[in-house]
């Protein structure tokens, strides 16, 4: 997989620029269910952290309009400037509605609760995700699928603020075969420090696999 970088300058510095990767192997699927393995290594530069994320998860079709999910996901956090090893344990899981309309437009509003427990314990740090996506199916374009734009906005309940914001101007999504379908997309990422927003912009993929 290659994923493209695109650094900010000085800013680059302070808050890192990303290499992602996002992973999503399919093991089961049986109607409304499915069970699925989530993997998501980042590469930061600049002083910034490096993130492997490994999680087993189920989505559950409850109806047309909502999906219900779950999972519980362990991470390997490691910064590139003190070579400190933090793993962190997260529980978590997802209310989210799905509005369709003509043409093959969808709403999407992912909403998901997280618990972080630092070094496999200790106080946990509940946190709010919540991601607003708009996707248009495509017919008769070939290996295209569907391409899409979103952002997320990201919520620390222990600290009760809003910290982290991710705008998708834009996505794709390529059909590779019948088990692989890779999208391709572009992130801009908002941090809140205490004097400020600070962003940095992320390119990469996501590989989705059917076994």
């Amino acid at each position: 997989m290659f994923v493209l970088v695109l650094g900010l300058g000085e800013l680059r510095a302070e808050i890192g620029a990303d290499l992602w990767t996002w992973l999503d192997v399919t093991c089961w699927q049986e109607g409304p269910t499915r069970l699925y393995l989530f993997a998501h290594q980042a590469i930061e530069e600049g002083g910034g952290p490096t993130v492997q994320l490994i999680s087993p998860r189920v989505k559950y079709r409850a109806a047309s309009w909502l999906e219900l999910g779950g999972g519980l996901s362990a991470l390997r956090i490691r910064s590139l400037l003190t070579e400190d090893d933090v793993p962190q344990l997260r529980p978590e899981f997802e209310v989210n509605p799905i509005w369709s309309f003509a043409n093959g437009w969808e709403l999407h509003l992912r909403n998901r609760g997280e618990i972080r427990w630092d070094d496999w314990g200790g106080k946990p740090r509940p946190r709010l995700r919540h991601r607003l996506q708009l996707m248009r199916r495509l017919k008769d374009w070939g290996p295209i699928q569907s391409f899409y734009c979103s952002n997320e906005w990201l919520i620390e309940l222990d600290r009760g603020d809003w910290v982290e914001n991710r705008v998708v101007p834009g996505a794709v999504s390529i059909k590779l075969n019948d088990w692989a379908v890779m999208d391709w997309f572009f992130m801009y990422r908002s941090f809140r420090f205490d004097d400020g927003w600070r962003s940095d912009a992320i390119a990469g993929v996501f590989l989705k696999l059917k076994l």
